[in-house]
């Protein structure tokens, strides 16, 4: 059984998905930052 959590953020309107840490070709990733882009939209 889950308990009931508080959260301390306004959980009534809507939330997207994000990345603030990601590593492309102008790093030390693979993939170029389009290419990461792309596969994060699916």
């Amino acid at each position: 059984m889950i308990a009931n959590k508080t959260f301390r953020y306004n959980t009534e309107n809507q939330w997207f998905k994000g990345n603030t840490h990601l590593h492309t070709t102008a790093s030390d990733g693979g993939e170029t930052a389009a290419k990461v882009a792309e596969l994060y939209a699916l």
